[in-house]
Formats: C-alpha cells, sequence, structure tokens
C-alpha cells in the first residue's frame, strides 16, 4: 500500500460523495441543512470511492444517507474543491478518494447544498432512534 497519494485536480463534472449523520435527518426523511455548515467539509471523490465504502468510514456506522455533491454546484457557491488525499499516518487513513469542500457557508449556501444533495441520495440505511 502506498504511503501517500498524488494531489489531482477534481474536475468540474466530478460527484464527491458525503456522509450525511443520521442526527441530520429530520423525522420526515429530509436532510437537515446543519450538516453544510464546516468549512472544510470532508467529502470523498467518486473516481476512488463509492457510496457504501463512503457510509463504512463513519465511526459507529451512524451513515445515514451518502450523497452526491457536484464539484461544480459546489464552486459556483463560491467553495474550494480540493483533492486531499489522506496518507497511512493520518488520521483515517489511508484514503486516496479523500477531498474538501472548503469556504464559509452561511444560512443561503448551507440551504443550496442541502438541496441539491436531497436531489441525489446514492446510498441510505433505515433509521435508528
Amino acid at each position: 500500500m502506498a504511503d501517500s497519494f498524488s494531489v489531482e485536480e477534481i474536475p468540474d463534472p466530478a460527484t464527491l460523495l458525503f456522509r450525511v449523520q443520521q442526527m441530520h435527518i429530520a423525522e420526515d426523511g429530509r436532510i437537515t441543512s446543519a450538516c453544510f455548515g464546516r468549512d472544510q467539509m470532508s467529502v470523498n471523490w467518486e473516481k476512488y470511492s463509492t457510496p457504501e465504502e463512503t457510509a463504512q468510514q463513519a465511526p459507529k456506522q451512524d451513515t445515514g444517507y451518502v450523497v452526491g455533491l457536484v464539484a461544480s454546484f459546489c464552486r459556483a457557491l463560491s467553495q474550494r474543491v480540493i483533492h486531499k488525499p489522506l496518507s497511512v499516518t493520518d488520521p483515517n487513513g489511508p484514503n486516496r478518494a479523500h477531498a474538501e469542500v472548503q469556504g464559509r457557508k452561511n444560512g443561503s449556501i448551507k440551504a443550496k447544498l442541502r438541496d441539491h444533495a436531497a436531489q441525489q441520495i446514492l446510498w441510505s440505511q433505515p433509521r435508528r432512534f
């Protein structure tokens, strides 16, 4: 296994896989915008991962959905999409697919990301209460 991976440019049409935790899913099954608030939002690039693999990376298996975010959509919201693969020495590494959606996310941006993601639910599991 490689100690580190090359950083690549993520093309605009690429899908970024984002885990939505159970706590960010409302009673009616809709995704809340709260999960899109981090300035450095961790995602997996679909070139090197699948929705199922992304779901399995969750601590305590708390993933409710894995959604797709299109890189160009994120960039249109003034977000940077950066490939940041994790080496074997990084926490949660190795992960060649790891990337980040970077930038401030105000209420409007979080809502737009939520609405975009809700149209692209790629993996889900039954809710646990």
